[in-house]
């Protein structure tokens, strides 16, 4: 009975359905609309800083890099977690690649830079706990590993780390889900300054400097 009735309300409502389709539209609500439409609109973003524009000149997506990206003169490297790819500026074409195993030492690769003639790349083991975190050096022609700098177990997860006049500036990242100390979240991000010995120099959170962590 049940079903029947069902049918019945259905058969009654569809009239009524198309008569309110084929309604004429609301002249008030339409010349809104076009109102609307003829407002003035927002101009295109730039990214612009200290008077410099931006302007994209291509757009390429390197196999497995959803982590970091690093550049030279003539090409960019695209780093996945365990994935570093080497592409050619102008084509995109991929010239060399490294693959890592799954689950194996090379856990979480992210930012990276050519550093002294190297591809230096922030690691770290995200996220396992408790955090640790090192560098990893590749050869930026055979895209080949060349050495690892352990930071050790740290207050953060390394997510990028560069030199300059003799010190390496790095931040180390939290975040507010997984891969995060207890009692820590993403206000716990550390933005830090280091000698070559690896002595921790001075530091900033990311509330002061509005740095968000990536994964």
């Amino acid at each position: 009975m049940k079903l029947r009735a069902f049918s019945v309300l259905l058969l009654v409502a569809s009239p009524a359905l198309r008569a309110a389709e084929s309604a004429p539209a609301d002249p008030v609500r339409e010349a809104n609309r076009a109102w609307l439409a003829s407002l003035p609109a927002a101009p295109k973003p730039e990214l612009t800083r200290h008077g410099l524009v931006a302007e994209e000149l291509r757009r390429w997506k390197p196999r497995g890099a959803n982590q970091g990206v690093a550049v030279d003169a003539h090409h960019f490297y695209g780093i996945g977690n365990y994935v570093v790819g080497k592409y050619d500026k102008t084509s995109g074409a991929r010239v060399a690649e490294w693959v890592g195993l799954r689950g194996g030492a090379t856990i979480h690769l992210n930012g990276g830079i050519i550093q002294d003639g190297q591809l230096v790349l922030a690691h770290s083991n995200f996220p396992q706990l408790p955090m640790a975190s090192s560098l990893e050096y590749f050869d930026p022609v055979t895209v080949q590993p060349v050495k690892t700098v352990s930071l050790g177990i740290r207050h953060g997860s390394l997510t990028w780390a560069e030199k300059k006049d003799g010190f390496w500036w790095a931040c180390f990242a939290h975040y507010n889900d997984q891969g995060t100390a207890p009692g820590t979240d993403n206000r716990s991000t550390l933005f830090g300054k280091f000698d070559e010995q690896d002595h921790h120099r001075s530091a900033l959170r990311r509330p002061i400097l509005g740095l968000g962590p990536q994964r």
